[in-house]
């Protein structure tokens, strides 16, 4: 994978693999080939006998928006229209938790500091 796709993986020492999210400019947003190479990079890592942890990061101040809403088109005569179409889609969304519980390796998130909520020492209270 280039620094120009979409979803990156990094081993940054033995036995660690980071899967990036790499569209800052979109907020992470995923596309559907976003979603198609998230996939591919679960797939690739789980086969990889060395990993024991992955970390699910995310270039630029957001971590994940989402679905790309400009990357599909769901008004009449679009790529997405339909009923089959819908279907196909939420497959591909669908299908990216339960693919993530069936790797072998833990999934641990790790978003940009600019989303954690400002906490100061000593500001968490107890319910």
């Amino acid at each position: 994978m280039t620094e120009s796709s979409p979803i990156l993986i990094e081993r940054p020492e033995p036995g660690i693999a980071i899967i990036r999210l790499n569209r800052p400019d979109a907020m992470n947003a995923f596309t559907p080939a976003m979603m198609d190479a998230y996939h591919d990079a679960l797939d690739t890592i789980d086969k990889d006998p060395e990993t024991r942890v992955v970390v699910l990061a995310a270039n630029g101040r957001g971590f994940c928006s989402g679905l790309d809403l400009k990357s599909v088109s769901l008004q009449p005569g679009g790529e997405h229209h339909g009923a089959i179409a819908l279907v196909a889609l939420q497959e591909l969304y669908g299908t990216s938790a339960p693919h993530m519980r069936r790797i072998r390796q833990p999934i641990v998130a790790a978003p940009p500091i600019s989303v954690w909520p400002a906490v100061q020492p000593g500001s968490w209270s107890a319910p």
